[in-house]
């Protein structure tokens, strides 16, 4: 019955902490803009044009064809 319950707490703390590594990652992958109304941004997208209608991006990770691609790096 120990044995059971240590498991099931390993088990419980490894994936608490998996957790909040891939929400670090995630969240520190974008930065928010205050023009966007706290809209992320991918950090390394370059601003390409601003004009009235909104601020224009290019990201390289990005393409009309494949759409976003989800890298954890």
């Amino acid at each position: 019955m120990k044995k059971r319950i240590s498991g099931t707490l390993t088990i419980a703390a490894l994936l608490i902490i998996s957790g909040a590594i891939i929400s670090y990652f995630i969240s520190s992958s974008y930065t928010a803009t205050e023009d966007l109304y706290e809209f992320p941004v991918p950090r390394n997208a370059e601003l390409v044009q601003i004009n009235e209608q909104g601020n224009r991006y290019e990201w390289s990770r990005a393409s009309e064809e494949n759409g976003i691609h989800m890298d954890l790096t």
